[in-house]
Formats: structure tokens, sequence, C-alpha cells
């Protein structure tokens, strides 16, 4: 790398008047300036990364604290806006449904009584968490917080590697959702993801519909020029 770079003497030492070697915060042999982007954010939730004028490296990926609102009253979780109406587009369109004739929002997500009729269930199509052999029903609170329900789906191609795609009539209403799959390398898609709201200042955690104090946020955007 050293030699490569051009940066360095035959021997492998530094070039003199030379500050770096490699790194995204290097370059032609000098450090980048303090304050330019070495890292652009990816997602509202992301934060970029700049360079410091002293180090080679760009610093550490770091993200907006959870709790930060985000999207259309949601929160940021773990450097992401979590948005079920989205989730039911992207799983249930793309990754699941593949809904490529018809509009992007096609598959949206499910009304309550969706969740509430599927999730208290607590069978490997409605539940609140489960190892695989046993489910947990879902309390009437947590019902957001289990399996993931949209409607307006149009079209099933075949994808047995998601596991089982299921249909419950409820009222006039059709609720798509997908089995609960463990032991596979595959991500449980259909599954609520933790920090998705599921009410008025409340999120979901470990299948539970709790509080949003639980982060701890406590950062005040609005400073700063509304960078935090």
């Amino acid at each position: 790398v050293c030699l490569r770079s051009g940066c360095c003497l035959s021997n492998c030492t530094i070039k003199p008047g030379a500050g770096c070697i490699s790194g995204l915060c290097c370059k032609n042999c000098q450090f980048h300036r303090q304050g330019k982007i070495c890292r652009e954010s990816i997602g509202e939730c992301d934060l970029p990364e700049y360079c410091n004028g002293t180090s080679d490296w760009c610093p550490e990926d770091v993200f907006k604290q959870d709790g930060t609102p985000c999207g259309d009253n949601d929160s940021c979780f773990q450097g992401r806006c979590r948005m079920n109406r989205i989730h039911c587009v992207l799983y249930f369109c793309l990754v699941i449904f593949l809904v490529l004739s018809s509009p992007l929002a096609a598959a949206h997500l499910a009304p309550l009584n969706c969740f509430k009729a599927v999730n208290t269930k607590g069978d490997r199509c409605g539940n609140c968490g489960g190892d695989g052999l046993t489910y947990n029903k879902c309390q009437d609170n947590d019902v957001l917080c289990g399996r993931l329900q949209c409607v307006n789906v149009k079209k099933i191609p075949q994808m047995k590697s998601l596991g089982s795609i299921v249909q419950t009539p409820v009222d006039d209403i059709l609720c798509w959702g997908t089995e609960f799959h463990s032991g596979r390398d595959t991500v449980d898609v259909g599954s609520v993801g933790d920090g998705t709201a599921c009410g008025d200042n409340k999120i979901c955690i470990n299948r539970t519909c709790v509080n949003i104090k639980i982060l701890d946020y406590d950062c005040n955007y609005t400073k700063c020029s509304n960078r935090g």
C-alpha cells in the first residue's frame, strides 16, 4: 500500500512533505481539509462524517440519536427511520410480492383490525414472538408490534425462501402477511421491527408497545440551525 500510493520512499518510509499515505481523508499524500465530508449520510437517520484535517481516516459511522423524529411522526432507531407503511411497499411489493406491473404504492399498511385479528391468535401467522414451536398471543395494546399486515396486494410470485404468504379475511378486508420462520439465513421480513411506531409517542420494543421515553431521547435538534 505504501509504495503503490506514491507517498513513500523505496524503504517504505513516508516521503518528505507527505502527510498521509491512504484513507478516505487522504489525497495526493495530503490530508483533506477539516470539514470535508468523507462519508455521506444514508437516509434521514444517518449522519455524515467529516475529515478533521489531521488524520487520514474517516471517523466511525454514527447515527442520529434513537428517538429522533423522522418521516411522518416516526422515529429513528439504530440508524433507520422505522416506518411500517414503507415496509409494506418495500417488503410486500419489491421483496415478497414484486408488484412490478402495478404502481409502487399498491401495497400499504393494513388497518388496526387486521393486526388485531391476526396477531391475537398466537400461531405462526400471527404472534408477538415465539421460538418456532410455541408463539405468544399479542395483547390488545401490542398487536401493532406482532406480524406485519398489509393490504391491496396485487400479485404473488413463488418465493419459497421467504416462507409462506398468508391471506386473512377480516370483515371485508384481505390482510396479507407471512408466517414466522426461524433457523433460516434469510431475515424474517414479516415481523414488525423494533423502533416502529405503535401509537402516539409509543414504539415497538421486543414485540411490546412501550412509551418512547424508554429511548431517553434528549437531543434538541433545533440547536445549531437544526443540526442538533
